[in-house]
């Protein structure tokens, strides 16, 4: 037997030692028995924005093709995050993108409560909203 062979036959044999004892704790199986953590948001605050500047890489040329803004917005009791690109005007003729995505969180847990994608990019469309319902563990899509 080669000196492989007897490694991998050591390795298997020490590498998973039997197990007698397992732990069969059930998930949680009715949603009153979820409960949400909060959390200290500070990783974000009202009234942030970024924009980043989109390329398209053609061999060694990089052309500036759009921009994409970040958003945070603070309503009542929950943070509305948006991210919303486009190609700029004079890039349209070759490929025209209006792309806009945006979630609204629960401020203490930053769970999701709604999330919309509205999409454009050329002849493609998409529009899809889900709404989470986090006290039933469900979403819906619309």
């Amino acid at each position: 037997m080669s000196l492989i062979g007897t490694t991998l036959i050591l390795l298997m044999a020490f590498a998973a030692p039997e197990r007698t004892e397992w732990n069969t704790t059930e998930p949680p199986q009715r949603p009153e028995e979820i409960t949400p953590c909060s959390i200290y948001n500070n990783s974000f605050q009202h009234g942030e924005t970024i924009t980043y500047k989109l390329y398209y890489n053609w061999n060694f040329v990089w052309l500036a093709a759009g921009e994409v803004t970040f958003r945070v917005r603070e309503k009542e009791d929950q943070y509305h995050l948006s991210a919303h690109g486009s190609t700029y005007k004079s890039y349209e003729w070759f490929y025209k993108v209006r792309d806009k995505y945006d979630t609204y969180v629960d401020k203490n847990t930053l769970l999701p409560v709604i999330s919309i994608r509205d999409v454009h990019e050329g002849k493609y469309r998409l529009y899809d909203k889900v709404t989470f319902d986090q006290a039933r563990a469900k979403a819906y899509s619309m």
